[in-house]
């Protein structure tokens, strides 16, 4: 379960409430760092400073995943830390709070936009989850993934990359895991993105006829996986039918929306498109 899918904002009391009125076993927040120095990098994640020793025991078993995952990538580990946090202090669950990187390292933001890395992450994040849940002898528990900030609280930023959108793509490809829906991007997006684009859209595949693109696309809007969408001019030299999404101001908005509604079969491949305006 998720304390938010798209760009809101979510107190961090109704995260809490979220997760113990849902009876959730694990509670994870998901955040990225930042520093006044660019130098600061790497992983660290934190517990209550007054939690339990079942709380302790199971941040060990996920933090030992992602311990493993950083040693392979050559990602510096900051170790397992507490603090006041106030999502763990009202979660009534084991509850872990982690900072995935700093979006204020060069390298580091480097890593949180690349795909593959997103997804080999991704990946490792689950593993650890389920590795916390076998601690307390629930394997098939249930997981509350909350995505930090979001909505009018960007969370840290750096230039035009914000820490509640990385956050969000993040957690959405964990849940696609742990739920078992996760697709294979590889073969389904593609990329015209130029050097310093600060524009993004999201374009559709090519339909047969002109009527299925408008289904396609009338329907993406309607059920509000893109917020704006037009009829691309039809170039004489190529068959079928396709359409553009709205300006995106960041290319993991783009990719989160595209990600969104390939996932959901709302559209079958995309290619993002990248300018400078």
């Amino acid at each position: 379960m998720l304390t938010r899918s798209t760009d809101v904002y979510v107190t961090l009391s109704e995260r809490a409430r979220i997760a113990n009125e849902a009876n959730a076993d694990l509670f994870v927040s998901f955040h990225e760092n930042s520093a006044s120095s660019p130098s600061a990098t790497g992983y660290e994640d934190y517990i209550s400073a007054t939690a339990q020793n079942v709380t302790a025991s199971v941040r060990e078993a996920f933090h030992r995943v992602v311990a493993e995952f950083l040693t392979q990538k050559g990602i510096q580990n900051r170790g397992m830390k507490s603090a006041s946090f106030q999502v763990l202090r009202e979660t009534t669950m084991p509850a872990i709070l982690v900072e995935h990187l700093f979006i204020s390292n060069p390298n580091d933001l480097i890593l949180q936009t690349d795909v593959n890395f997103i997804n080999e992450a991704a990946q490792m994040y689950a593993r650890a989850i389920r590795a916390a849940l076998a601690t307390i002898g629930k394997t098939n528990g249930t997981v509350c993934l909350d995505a930090g900030h979001g909505g009018e609280d960007a969370g840290a930023t750096n230039g035009n990359e914000y820490e509640k959108n990385h956050v969000l793509r993040l957690v959405l490809q964990i849940k696609s895991i742990l739920s078992g829906t996760q697709i294979d991007l590889s073969n389904k997006i593609g990329y015209k993105v130029v050097e310093g684009a600060n524009a993004f859209r999201i374009q559709s595949g090519r339909y047969e006829t002109k009527a299925d693109m408008l289904v396609a696309m009338n329907e993406a809007l309607r059920q509000q996986y893109l917020y704006y969408a037009q009829e691309l001019n039809s170039n004489s030299n190529e068959k079928g039918w396709r359409f553009i999404s709205g300006k995106y101001n960041t290319q993991v908005d783009a990719f989160n929306a595209a990600e969104r509604a390939l996932r959901d079969g709302k559209l079958k491949y995309v290619t993002l498109i990248g300018t400078i305006e």
